[in-house]
């Protein structure tokens, strides 16, 4: 093979490192290590300098944040990259929490939590609900193209969209779930 020749990419860096750090890009969750910089350069073939400059671009666009977490078998923390939103996918090490007792309060508001994303699938199913949330998200600094974002905050704040299409005036009962 000439000396010169050298493989042709059909994706750029950028495109190779945001596909390894999306959980489309594994066949099977893979470990902490292959968010690292040594991981993400072995998976996307590429040269450790080059995914370090690419890593700082992209991070300055806002696809990517970091978090420095121990991992085990090395003595210093490690630098591990992650999606942000606007990279459309968040990934984080989760805590174990097996050992936390959780107070009554915040078993309350993890359920009422979870009543609003219930509430928030259903209701961006609906066309003409999901129209009124994608303006609101467009109005919104936040979740600019969002509508799932804002019917959860819609629904937190008390506003029940869904419900004042289906049913109207009626008074919700107390019990009532999504």
């Amino acid at each position: 093979m000439p000396r010169t020749y050298r493989r042709k990419r059909f994706y750029t860096t950028a495109q190779r490192i945001l596909v390894h750090l999306s959980p489309q890009g594994h066949p099977e969750p893979p470990g902490p290590e292959a968010f690292t910089q040594d991981g993400i350069a072995a998976g996307t073939r590429s040269g450790r300098s080059t995914v370090t400059k690419w890593l700082a671009r992209l991070e300055a666009r806002g696809l990517l944040a970091h978090d420095r977490i121990h991992l085990d078998g090395y003595l210093l923390p490690k630098i591990v990259y992650r999606l942000t939103r606007n990279g459309e996918v968040s990934a984080y090490l989760a805590p174990d929490m097996s050992q936390v007792e959780w107070s009554r309060a915040q078993k309350a508001h993890r359920q009422f939590f979870k009543e609003c994303v219930a509430y928030a699938k259903l209701a961006v199913r609906d066309p003409d609900i999901r129209q009124f949330y994608m303006e609101m998200a467009k109005k919104s600094k936040r979740s600019k193209g969002r509508p799932f974002d804002m019917a959860v905050s819609d629904y937190h704040n008390g506003n029940d969209m869904l419900w004042l299409k289906l049913y109207g005036d009626q008074v919700k009962p107390d019990d009532w779930r999504w």
